[in-house]
């Protein structure tokens, strides 16, 4: 399914059976950096044209009750204020990639972690969890997961927003809403 937002879309995968969230990607104008499933699945619902280009679509039934529930809780937290709480099917990776992505669903609403501190966190040795940092940044690129694995929540050490899948300006953004909005859960 497709959301609007302010950056074009959210393209959320959910599993075949419709029960849980498998991936979340962010759709921006001509749909750089999507798969060529999802880049289909976009054309097929009259989500962008032939030439690639973001067309709003008229409005659709949903034919599952997450899909509707993941509207309505994706609405509210970008409307801020709203932590998400949706099933989903914790994704599939190197057993670092999942250690890393445990230790990011752990940073609480609007607040925000160094990839330093992930890497401490799972390598109590500072010399050995110094070198892991830029491999927490790997692994945080890799997830599948946006919002729900709040990896936006993770930042540089020396407190810049670096390295967002779906660029800084959104990761900007996403802490923007958490930060200026108490959670209303």
């Amino acid at each position: 399914m497709f959301i609007p937002w302010p950056f074009g879309f959210l393209a959320v995968t959910l599993n075949p059976d419709q029960t849980a969230v498998e991936a979340i990607d962010f759709f921006r104008e001509k749909g750089e950096d999507l798969c060529l499933p999802v880049l289909q699945a976009a054309y097929y619902q009259g989500y962008i044209d032939h030439e690639g280009k973001l067309v709003q679509p008229e409005a659709k039934e949903e034919d599952s009750p997450l899909a509707a529930r993941v509207r309505e809780e994706l609405a509210a937290y970008l409307e801020g204020g709203h932590e998400i709480s949706l099933p989903y099917r914790f994704p599939e990776g190197t057993p670092f990639q999942k250690k890393v992505w445990e230790e990011t669903l752990k940073i609480p609403y609007g607040t925000v972690k160094t990839y330093q501190d992930i890497a401490r966190a799972l390598e109590p040795d500072p010399e050995k969890g110094g070198r892991l940092a830029r491999a927490v940044g790997g692994a945080l690129g890799a997830n599948p997961l946006p919002i729900i694995i709040p990896c936006h929540r993770v930042i540089g050490a020396n407190r810049d927003l670096t390295g967002f899948g779906g660029g800084v300006d959104i990761k900007d953004y996403l802490l923007r809403i958490e930060m200026w909005q108490p959670a209303s859960d």
